[in-house]
């Protein structure tokens, strides 16, 4: 599409619902939770756990939401991640918060991704949904002071402490 001239080269999109979606911009405070996150979890992952930053997981054929990251099994290649596999879904949210609740945790739901975080870097605090049944409840609202565990992470994650109070 970008050969042919329909997309420019530098457009970030994603594939939801067949539909290619415009992604909220990611500003200076996004970038900066992101690579924070990103750097702690690398440096505390076991080797049986990878993480796959900015890139699409492939739920399906109309379906390729571009989380900021995803932890899956090692065992299994990026490309052939599907929501099952999917340990851990994390978007940072300060421009897409609203997309993130009302439209991806329940694409995440409806694929098996069995823990979705979305990092709200405006209000400070955590949104965790966790699959149950084959569907996310209410998710738990986790202020940025306490703690976060990760998949296959024994240290807990408090992002005040990454991001500043």
């Amino acid at each position: 599409m970008v050969k042919a001239g329909v997309l420019q080269d530098k457009e970030r999109l994603e594939l939801i619902g067949g539909e290619l979606i415009e992604m909220a911009f990611e500003g200076e405070t996004h970038w900066r939770a992101k690579q924070a996150i990103i750097s702690w979890l690398l440096r505390r992952l076991p080797p049986d756990v990878d993480l796959a930053p900015d890139g699409p997981l492939r739920l399906d054929e109309d379906q390729e939401p571009e989380p900021d990251f995803f932890l899956f099994a090692t065992a299994t290649p990026v490309n052939d991640v599907r929501g099952g596999d999917v340990l851990l879904v994390c978007e940072i949210a300060d421009s897409s918060l609203a997309k993130d609740r009302a439209v991806k945790a329940p694409l995440y739901s409806v694929y098996g991704v069995r823990l979705y975080w979305i990092v709200d870097v405006i209000n400070r605090v955590t949104f965790v949904h966790t699959l149950d049944s084959g569907v996310y409840g209410e998710p738990a609202i986790i202020p940025f002071d306490a703690a976060l565990t990760a998949p296959g992470v024994s240290e807990p994650l408090v992002l005040s402490d990454l991001l500043g109070p």
